[in-house]
């Protein structure tokens, strides 16, 4: 399942905005995408995946592998997560499982692609007090950028004065703060 629905960011914040809204502007997976990015941090289940040469079918909206999705534990309405293929890296929902075939939600799209790269689907798990943190990234995102003056701070002493700006990834340092608990160390 994606990380938030637009029902809880409505429920988890003061927004104006209504579920139709929040969907209209198709923000929930780009939020996603970018606290996996700004976090380092996959949210993967251990123990749980596959790497296989794979093959995606975008008129069937699936992907088949060599090897058994359901021996590893993949049920429908799982979530996962794909990484090292030439064109669908990223998030998706099983609509359903057989054996080597993956037929995913019709929310997403993959790009037909006959990958002979090994390729990593793993099963992803959001933790529980993730999605307060998502909803006021959403909402943040949809009403408040562009009247929070983006960050801009400044101090004047004495005839000197100075601006900077507290923002990182575009976002304020103290709802950037709010991923702490999941920011994974790089290292290089």
């Amino acid at each position: 399942m994606p990380i938030i629905s637009a029902d809880t960011v409505i429920l988890l914040t003061d927004t104006t905005k209504t579920a139709g809204d929040i969907e209209g502007a198709g923000i929930i997976p780009i939020v996603q995408e970018r606290i996996r990015g700004m976090s380092r941090h996959n949210f993967i289940v251990t123990g749980i995946a596959i790497t296989s040469a794979l093959t995606f079918n975008a008129t069937a909206a699936t992907i088949v592998a060599g090897a058994s999705y359901v021996s590893q534990g993949f049920a429908a309405d799982d979530e996962f997560y794909l990484s090292g293929s030439f064109r669908n890296d990223g998030y998706y929902t099983i609509a359903s499982v057989t054996t080597v075939t993956i037929t995913i939600a019709s929310t997403a799209t993959v790009i037909d692609e006959l990958s002979g790269a090994t390729v990593l689907i793993s099963l992803t798990r959001w933790p529980d007090d993730l999605p307060y943190a998502v909803a006021q990234f959403i909402k943040y995102d949809l009403e408040d950028r562009l009247t929070k003056g983006g960050g801009l701070s400044s101090q004047t002493i004495g005839p000197r004065s100075e601006s900077y700006n507290e923002m990182t990834y575009g976002y304020p340092t103290d709802l950037l703060s709010l991923l702490d608990a999941y920011r994974r160390p790089t290292f290089g």
